[in-house]
């Protein structure tokens, strides 16, 4: 079934095959024009290709097969009385076998289906064939990646193969001048070509480069002062521009795929040439955001986002600007590449002859996110751009010519995109505020500022840079403008049934007054959050200031005890035991009748008696008057 994200299902396929392929022939036709005849020619072969695939794979519990067994003994486990005497557990864990098991038996029936029916094997025209010559991916510096970009320039010694620059300066100080707000808007950082590759660039250098490149530039794009995108233009070797038409054209075979920590997932032919196509292509758009990462990166990088990527789809047959809906089949093959966007177009009077759509993860998973696609036919983009300055070869040419007008119109998509990861991470701020600062820490205060310095300064800076960039009467002139409307094909219906004609969007003006709004929605959520948590921080620290005066307390009667302690110990140990001087006994007698205590003062081992007593010291020693 074309419709089933899984390729199959096993459920209908063993109650008949009433799937949701029985119907989608005859919706696919205009309402009126749907023929009897051939509906019924339809059924009748759909369901010979079911019975076909059952003879060939009975159902499920009733073959000699490994997991006939199994299912039938996990199957009567879940029945009658035995379901009531089972602890849920264990009858989870049955039912995660059972639905395991029909992963295998589904895999049979969609080795088992017939290679003709069209619903279920992935159809491609012998004379169509599909190109991407070039690709490009942009990576951005807010105020925080400043010092990131400075250093990735001194380390990859790209100012070591300068020829000449402006003023004589190198890419350091254009780096600066232009962050200043005194440097040009754009301004080449680097150019690399392969060794092996038949051309070079003027001023450029040239090194091994990873598959599938044979070239690679970057521009740096300022925006207003603070905020810098380098778009990086890969250019594809031809053998590695072949490489998804060669997959996209081979016989596929259906697929058991092993998961970890899931369900493994039955794919027919359809669905396994689905993933294998779109894998083909995804190869080149991850060697892409790899060197991005490794050599430049940026905010992309450094918050594990993928980085947004426009990559170029040349078809020799199809011209996908002249409107005419497709065949099922057709659109199928087209899907496997990943092209999805039947009824929207977006197109420019900048680049004429040319589409773009952004692949939709939904219909094509393979595929990562932000990813857009330029696609057009070959043959009429040659004839249609002037391509006369830019070398013999007219697949190069058209990546170049595209290149001069795209580098503008792709930083204002990553703006859209700056703008999604920023409000994601004050989600994250936002939802994780309460486990990280309920009980206040010092890597706290470090995290919480770090917040600040990144997300708070950057936010600032960029609301303000992309105010002056809409602003900017000159700019915006020098822009490519797309034009989102509807399909061509069912522009016609609608004016046939005389429906309200769609209102074409310039993407544009959508993409600025979004933006707008969106960035002062994070500004104002950005002071919020600011001040919450700058509350807690201060709370924070005086908790921490009464616990630390109390520790304090504790500290010092401990230490007061351990001091009395001491002395005491001390003094014990000072007189010892065996030295203990002999007791002298002292009478005294008061010679006069004056009550008046006798005063005594001890000098080392004599006693001195003031007054007028008369005394007598037994000690074996004679009196002393």
């Amino acid at each position: 079934m074309a419709s089933d994200s899984n390729g199959s299902s096993s459920e209908a396929e063993s109650s008949g095959g009433q799937d949701s392929s029985v119907s989608q022939p005859a919706d696919s036709q205009p309402s009126g024009t749907t023929h009897e005849g051939q509906a019924d020619d339809d059924k009748s072969s759909l369901f010979s290709y079911v019975r076909e695939a059952h003879s060939k794979a009975p159902e499920i519990g009733y073959g000699h097969r490994w997991y006939d067994r199994p299912y039938n003994v996990l199957f009567w486990l879940r029945r009658s009385w035995r379901r009531r005497m089972l602890p849920d557990a264990l009858l989870r864990r049955c039912l995660y076998g059972i639905n395991y098991l029909l992963q295998f038996y589904t895999h049979d029936v969609n080795k088992a289906w017939s290679k003709n029916d069209e619903m279920r094997n992935l159809s491609v025209p012998q004379d169509e064939h599909v190109t991407i010559p070039d690709l490009w991916t942009i990576e951005l510096f807010p105020p925080s990646e400043f010092k990131t970009l400075a250093q990735s320039i001194s380390r990859n010694s790209w100012d070591s193969q300068r020829l000449s620059f402006e003023y004589g300066q190198d890419k350091q100080d254009q780096l600066k001048r232009t962050r200043d707000s005194n440097g040009q808007s754009w301004w080449r950082l680097v150019s690399i070509s392969d060794p092996a590759a038949p051309f070079t660039y003027p001023a450029g250098s040239t090194e091994k480069l990873p598959w599938p490149f044979s070239g690679i530039e970057l521009t740096a794009i300022q925006v207003g002062a603070g905020l810098t995108a380098v778009v990086a233009h890969f250019q594809i070797t031809p053998e590695a521009s072949y490489s998804v038409d060669e997959v996209w054209h081979q016989m596929h075979e259906p697929q058991l795929i092993r998961r970890r920590g899931k369900l493994p997932k039955a794919e027919d032919r359809l669905f396994s040439g689905y993933r294998a196509t779109q894998e083909s292509r995804r190869a080149l758009h991850d060697a892409a955001r790899q060197w991005i990462n490794r050599r430049c990166p940026g905010f992309f990088t450094r918050n594990n986002e993928p980085h947004p990527l426009i990559d170029m789809l040349l078809l020799e047959q199809h011209d996908p600007v002249r409107g005419e809906r497709g065949e099922r089949v057709f659109m199928d093959a087209l899907r496997a590449i990943g092209l999805t966007e039947d009824t929207r177009y977006r197109t420019s009077p900048e680049l004429p002859n040319i589409r773009l759509s952004r692949v939709e993860t939904s219909l094509c998973p393979t595929l990562s996110t932000r990813t857009w696609t330029l696609w057009g036919n070959r043959s009429v983009l040659v004839e249609s751009h002037d391509l006369r300055f830019y070398g013999s070869s007219d697949t190069r040419a058209i990546g170049h010519a595209v290149d001069q007008r795209i580098a503008e119109f792709f930083v204002l998509l990553s703006i859209s995109d700056f703008i999604e990861v920023t409000e994601k991470q004050y989600s994250i701020l936002r939802d994780t505020a309460r486990a990280r600062h309920g009980d206040f820490k010092a890597r706290d205060v470090r995290r919480l500022r770090t917040s600040f310095l990144t997300l708070s300064l950057d936010t600032s800076s960029v609301a303000q840079d992309v105010t002056k960039l809409w602003n900017n009467e000159r700019r915006r002139s020098e822009d490519v403008c797309f034009v989102l409307d509807l399909a061509p094909w069912l522009v016609a219906a609608y004016e046939e049934h005389e429906r309200p004609r769609f209102t074409p969007i310039d993407m544009n003006n959508e993409l600025r007054a979004n933006q707008v709004d969106q960035l002062e929605q994070i500004v104002q959520a950005d002071q919020s959050y600011r001040s919450i948590l700058s509350t807690v921080a201060s709370l924070g620290a005086s908790i921490d200031t009464f616990k630390i005066g109390r520790i304090a307390l504790l500290i010092a009667f401990a230490s007061l005890l351990v001091a009395v302690v001491t002395l005491i110990l001390t003094r014990e140990s000072a007189e010892p035991a065996g030295s203990a001087e002999p007791v002298t006994t002292v009478e005294v007698t008061q010679s006069r009748g004056v009550s008046e205590s006798p005063r005594f003062i001890r000098l080392s081992n004599s006693y001195l008696i003031k007054g007028d007593f008369s005394y007598s010291v037994e000690s074996g020693a004679d009196p002393v008057r």
